[in-house]
């Protein structure tokens, strides 16, 4: 399918330069976007139509790793002191997107945890999800 948008110019600057802090083209970049919201309409409406598996998908699912060598790669300049200015804020757009991916993870494991009558961290023990060690 073909669709053709018009966007304010701001707009338009921001998800050509998010796209190219992502090494993705605009038109990707736009549709993993929408993409992402119309999911996240679906999971919220229709969680609970979800069976198990999905679920268990979902939660297994995280940002691509496209996404996280940009993470690293960021994350590395910014260790050595080397960050611009747009790099930072990039940086903080993907770790916005990194958190919020995780956020939606855990909702979703939550979910899965009360069908399952055994409480979170009980689940999340038995998935194998590990505690994150910060540095």
């Amino acid at each position: 399918m073909s669709l053709t948008i018009q966007l304010p110019e701001l707009l338009e600057q921001q998800m050509r330069r998010r796209a190219a802090g992502k090494g993705l083209s605009v038109e990707n970049y736009v549709a993993q976007v929408l993409g992402a919201d119309t999911a996240q309409d679906r999971l919220e409406k229709n969680e609970q139509a979800l069976d198990d598996g999905e679920l268990l998908r979902l939660v297994n699912q995280g940002v691509s790793p496209e996404i996280w060598v940009r993470f690293h790669e960021l994350d590395a300049l910014r260790k050595s002191e080397k960050l611009t200015n747009q790099e930072y804020q990039e940086l903080l757009e993907i770790v916005d997107l990194i958190e919020s991916a995780h956020a939606e993870r855990v909702r979703l494991a939550a979910v899965l945890a009360e069908r399952r009558g055994v409480p979170l961290e009980r689940l999340l023990i038995d998935l194998g999800v590990k505690k994150a060690r910060f540095e």
